[in-house]
């Protein structure tokens, strides 16, 4: 999906300030061109017929760009038009014929690029004089260095001269990447520093080779002009390797399925945005958007019904708001927008008013033109300072707030603290102190439920299960805060730390002389990327426990198989060795496609068929037929929620391997499970029944 380019848009006359320079940078440029460089410009005549074979190269680089990164969501680079191949070419004609040589030839490159592709006047203008200025700074530090040299002689590039040319390409980098940046500043907003540095590095590794090939130009000068297109293949080379870097770094930033920012770009881009806010004065608005009965689309009438579904409310959201305004993906239908540089609160309301509208509107699926759906969405809106200082706690706020729109069926709410008393918010920011400052004190726990091996009775594993006893409000049940934190920006990090204490538990464990493996629940939301496997393989080395002796549960295959990013994350739990294990098999939607498609080695029957498995047919013939489709799949089942001892033995006569339940043991601490272990790693029924 394909955004227009902000810079295009004709600035109002207003922005005097903007006006103002761009007209010192052509007056600026016309006088290096009047002053430093008339006397080369009028000898181009007698230059040989090799520079208009570099004139040729310049132009086929002008119209054939190397890259042009655009990363944020928002806007293009601030590094002008992106990387072109031309750079190469007139940095070798500056050294070799001197500077009006190479403003002429780069003139003649931007016009001839910017004329078919009906690029705004200012900009055209602007580039002339931008590069036209850069140009200038590197022939000063050459002339200065290099006293002796003379336009359209041949260069010794002995080692005295090479330190001239460098200081000459750092020169014209960064004169180039000021100028644009202030550009882009008076244009776009922002500061001064976030867009001189915004992709800095990217773009010093990527134009300082570009840059670095111009002596290696002038060497085949004095040889023969003939050699020149041998260094095509070079530049292929630059261009495939930054097009390749380019397309990994989008990846990494964007949702596959929309194109837009994902939630890593957007946390970025949030905290740079903030940054800017604090130095300008101005205000940042978040969006958190859910979107209404999806799921029922999913189910109705398909995920691939779904997937053209959330493209198209990706475009209405695009196309809603303004042209710095970055909207992500943050979940399977959960969206949100960040808005930087507000001036007033009032702005945020006519987004998410567009926004609402937008949505309002029925949806016709492609080639089900017949079938017209309706959405909507619940939008909650938070603002930096109002409502918080930092990132997480705007965030937070707003996805409270969403929470709030939803329950009581508004459109949009904006936050606030009365806004979310009674449906959890005070929960939710005393959870997210809680990670920050410290679970255990703040009485977040993990208890340990043991998983026994139905054939042999010996417990094999356990599951983590996240406890929570308020200070305030007691014991606060894993359902009433795990699903608000799924929903806003809290499980990534409640994800982690449940992760790192099993982690740390199975290390004493194995110190006090016992073997188990833990399974740990993690959420749609931990698998947006693959920074899931990179934690664990950090935290499994620094504990010294083998990968196997972890498993991850995930839910609902039916929303995360044939996601890319997703299928990614998981590939990469399953490289490292952890376990994969499918929890709730049965109650949602999954195709045998779906399943196989899934690293999965274990699937868990939801207790619901399990609790009923004595008392109705009909879930007893599912409970069966799960065994067997596991058994055929080569997949481990584990039932889940035994109850009592006949449940126990009607699985073990179906060939589960194993189970779980309060029959069993309940969640308990994890000194408890060193004692029940200690008792016997076998439980005596199921050494009786065995027998």
């Amino acid at each position: 999906m394909t955004t227009a380019d902000p810079r295009d848009l004709t600035p109002s006359w207003r922005e005097w300030r903007f006006w103002l320079f761009v007209c010192l940078a052509a007056l600026a440029a016309l006088a290096v061109i009047r002053y430093g460089a008339a006397t080369d410009i009028g000898s181009l005549g007698k230059l040989p017929p090799s520079f208009w074979v570099i004139a040729a190269m310049v132009v086929i680089g002008e119209l054939w760009p190397v890259a042009a990164m655009a990363t944020d969501g928002r806007r293009p680079t601030a590094q002008g038009n992106g990387l072109v191949a031309s750079t190469t070419f007139v940095f070798a004609v500056l050294i070799f014929w001197g500077l009006g040589a190479a403003i002429v030839i780069q003139i003649i490159g931007i016009m001839l690029a910017d004329l078919p592709r009906r690029r705004a006047i200012y900009r055209t203008i602007f580039n002339i004089s931008q590069y036209s200025l850069s140009w200038a700074a590197a022939h000063v530090v050459l002339t200065v260095m290099v006293a002796d040299r003379h336009p359209g002689s041949p260069l010794d590039l002995h080692p005295r001269v090479l330190p001239a040319i460098v200081l000459a390409a750092v020169a014209y980098f960064l004169a180039n990447d000021l100028l644009v940046s202030i550009m882009a500043k008076l244009h776009m907003g922002g500061t001064l520093r976030s867009h001189f540095f915004y992709a800095f590095g990217y773009h010093l590794f990527s134009e300082g080779a570009l840059l670095a090939l111009a002596p290696i130009v002038v060497i085949a000068l004095q040889q023969s002009p003939w050699y020149l297109p041998l260094l095509l293949v070079a530049l292929i080379a630059v261009q495939q390797n930054a097009r390749v870097s380019n397309r990994h770094q989008r990846l990494a930033l964007h949702d596959e399925l929309t194109g837009l920012a994902n939630r890593k770009l957007l946390y970025n881009s949030a905290v740079q945005a903030l940054s800017d806010a604090r130095e300008t004065g101005r205000s940042v608005g978040v969006l958190f958007l859910d979107l209404d009965h999806f799921k029922s689309v999913n189910d109705t009438l398909g995920h691939h019904v779904g997937d053209q579904l959330l493209q198209d409310v990706a475009n209405r959201l695009t196309r809603s708001v303004r042209a710095d305004d970055i909207v992500s993906r943050v979940g399977g239908d959960e969206f949100a927008v960040l808005l930087p540089g507000l001036v007033d609160q009032w702005t945020a309301a006519e987004v998410a008013d567009r926004v609402s509208d937008a949505l309002a509107a029925p949806f016709s699926p492609h080639g089900e033109a017949a079938v017209r759906i309706d959405l909507g969405g619940s939008i909650g809106i938070a603002f930096f300072p109002a409502h918080g200082e930092d990132v997480d706690t705007i965030f937070q706020h707003a996805d409270a707030a969403m929470y709030t729109a939803k329950s009581r069926g508004l459109d949009s709410v904006v936050y606030s603290d009365h806004s979310t008393e009674g449906i959890g918010g005070a929960i939710l920011t005393e959870l997210r102190e809680a990670l920050q400052s410290g679970p255990e004190t703040a009485g977040l726990a993990v208890h340990y439920q043991p998983q026994v091996e139905l054939g042999s009775g010996e417990v094999v594993g356990v599951e983590a299960l996240v406890r929570w006893r308020h200070q305030r409000l007691g014991w606060i049940a894993p359902t009433e805060f795990v699903p608000m934190a799924e929903r806003g920006v809290l499980i990534g990090e409640l994800t982690r730390w449940m992760l790192d204490t099993s982690l740390a538990q199975l290390r004493d464990w194995e110190d006090a002389g016992l073997k188990l493996r833990v399974a740990v629940n993690i959420s749609v939301r931990d698998l947006q990327s693959v920074e899931l496997a990179d934690f664990l393989a950090r935290r499994l080395v620094h504990y010294q426990l083998p990968a196997d002796r972890l498993r991850v549960e995930i839910d609902d295959a039916s929303s995360i198989s044939g996601r890319e990013n997703v299928q990614a994350a998981l590939d990469a739990l399953e490289d490292l060795g952890v376990g994969i294990s499918l929890d709730h098999f049965g109650i949602g939607y999954c195709s045998l496609t779906r399943l196989r498609r899934l690293p999965v080695s274990e699937v868990k029957i939801d207790s619901s068929f399990v609790s009923r498995l004595m008392s109705d047919d009909d879930d007893a013939a599912v409970v069966r037929s799960i065994v067997d489709l596991a058994s055929a799949l080569e997949l481990a089942v584990v039932a889940e929620g035994v109850e009592d001892e006949p449940t126990w033995r009607a699985l073990a006569a179906l060939g589960c391997n194993g189970a779980q339940g309060n029959y069993f043991a309940h969640p308990m601490p994890p000194e408890d499970v060193v004692l029940l272990l200690r008792d016997g790693s076998r439980f005596p029924l199921l050494r009786a029944v065995s027998s």
